[in-house]
């Protein structure tokens, strides 16, 4: 191809022009919710119609890839008893729905009229859902057919259906961030499961963040997963809330993972509509209040580590990396213990640790970071310069000998500063 020569676009070669496609089509962090919020009138809306009309729910095939975690209340096994309400209409016994899987030790048949007395579960695993983003669509999707039939056979596509809706998220299971929080649920929450008088949110222990309402086909694809940072725990206090089990929770059904953002949320006006972008986090943000006001969740570096265990500056540069390894170390140890126990096989992914929001809220952390680190330096420098003319008094320089003049540091800290890991 003549470099002295204007091609048009549609006569390059094919791979050049997918090339282009995708670096105009950078990878997104793509937040997946359902569709409306959960209220308080549609929870009562279902329980109606388990309660009152007598109408089964309806078993769908893909329940059985999360048999593992209602097995537990189908065989009654000893912590798992689930409330028992009886409905004021009898549960109706025909048309009798056909066994979706066959029953087996592991995955044992559920029975309609037994879920309508269990409400909780039954809301979690028959309810209509629908998922959806409002994360912008890749504008080469709706650019022109070449664009869009590229950037599907690229990997993009209509993803995250549920049992009861269609998919609704372009989302590229290769390249996008698949960014998961809880559902906020004003009634139905903090429901008491067992008798030992164990609470959850999600009304399902080992299912957080929605997933239950996920298809099986989706979280199989999932490649790389965000969630938030808003249950920070001790890792030596066992009695502090359970987020590693969240985590794990998590991981277990999306087995093939090889990326998680453990992120706290820094999200200004407008920020819902924005991209959402990733920093790492920072030795500084622990000390820094600012950072404690603008997030969104729980300080996550009171998680990383304590004011009297490390300096500033003992692991500035390679604080992220550290904070990921730990995290990945314990979850190491949950799944070696899955395994053993034969729950289900998942691998550890690379943990990273730190921030998600739009772009400029993220400059703005950066910044403020800048900032600190530039003070403390500037507090050092003065620091070691009073110390050496301190020293001077008693050495034997000449009067034309002065001390040493100490750098501030600004080689170090340039103008392009790295915000984003």
């Amino acid at each position: 191809m003549n470099s002295s020569t204007f091609h048009p676009f549609f006569s390059l070669p094919d791979d050049i022009r997918d090339r282009i496609y995708l670096l105009a089509t950078p990878p997104r962090i793509v937040r997946v919710e359902e569709s409306p919020e959960v209220s308080a009138s549609e929870v009562l809306a279902f329980l109606y119609q388990l309660q009152y009309t007598g109408k089964r729910p309806f078993i769908h095939p893909s329940l059985a890839y999360f048999a593992p975690y209602w097995r537990p209340y189908v065989l009654g096994l000893s912590g798992w008893y689930l409330q028992i309400e009886e409905p004021h209409e009898p549960i109706g016994q025909s048309p009798a729905q056909p066994d979706p899987w066959k029953p087996s030790e592991s995955c044992p048949r559920l029975d309609p009229v037994w879920l309508a007395h269990r409400p909780e579960l039954a809301w979690n695993l028959c309810r209509s859902s629908s998922l959806y983003s409002k994360a912008p669509i890749p504008p080469l999707l709706h650019t022109c057919r070449d664009s869009r039939s590229r950037l599907r056979r690229l990997g993009y596509e209509l993803a995250f259906s549920t049992r009861t809706s269609k998919p609704q998220t372009w989302f590229n299971f290769g390249r996008d961030t698949l960014f998961l929080r809880d559902p906020e649920i004003a009634h139905f929450q903090r429901y008491k499961i067992d008798v030992q008088g164990r609470y959850f949110d999600d009304m399902l222990l080992a299912l957080p963040y929605n997933l239950a309402q996920f298809m099986p086909v989706d979280l199989l694809s999932v490649r790389r997963l965000a969630l938030p940072f808003d249950r920070a725990i001790d890792l030596m206090d066992p009695a502090s809330p359970e987020l590693l089990v969240k985590i794990m929770g998590a991981l277990r059904v999306i087995p093939h993972l090889t990326t998680l953002f453990l992120a706290n949320g820094i999200f200004g006006p407008g920020a819902e509509t924005q991209p959402l972008d990733w920093i790492d986090c920072d030795a500084a943000d622990y000390h820094i209040e600012e950072v404690r006001q603008i997030s969104a969740c729980r300080d996550l570096s009171k998680f990383i580590i304590a004011s009297n265990l490390l300096e500033p500056h003992a692991i500035r540069e390679r604080f992220s990396t550290w904070a990921g390894d730990e995290l990945e170390q314990c979850l190491q140890e949950g799944r070696d213990e899955d395994l053993r126990l034969s729950v289900r096989i998942w691998g550890v992914p690379n943990v990273k640790v730190g921030y998600i929001g739009a772009s400029r809220d993220l400059r703005h952390l950066s910044y403020i970071r800048q900032e600190y680190w530039n003070g403390l330096d500037n507090v050092d420098v003065g620091e070691k310069s009073s110390k050496e003319k301190e020293q001077s008094m008693f050495s034997t320089y000449s009067e034309s000998e002065e001390p040493a003049n100490f750098s501030s540091g600004s080689d170090y800290w340039s103008d392009e500063w790295p915000a984003y890991g």
